[in-house]
């Protein structure tokens, strides 16, 4: 069951048709999205920020440098 993986920490985001959203992409500014958590549901707007691709790979500093 997909409600394990909710357990998990992570979350089920469907559409106002109620289907499954797999990406970003697939979402308009302003659309309405409910959230499944494992212990329940919210409803959210989608705003019209975009991701975008770093042009550098993160580099994680020494723990150890000081």
């Amino acid at each position: 069951s997909y409600r394990s993986v909710l357990d998990r920490g992570f979350a089920l985001v469907r559409d106002a048709a109620n289907l499954p959203v797999a990406r970003a992409e697939a979402l308009q500014p302003g659309a309405t999205v409910t959230i499944e958590f494992a212990d329940g549901r919210r409803r959210a707007q989608v705003d019209g920020a975009r991701n975008r691709r770093r042009a550098e790979p993160l580099v994680q500093a020494s723990l150890f440098d000081n």
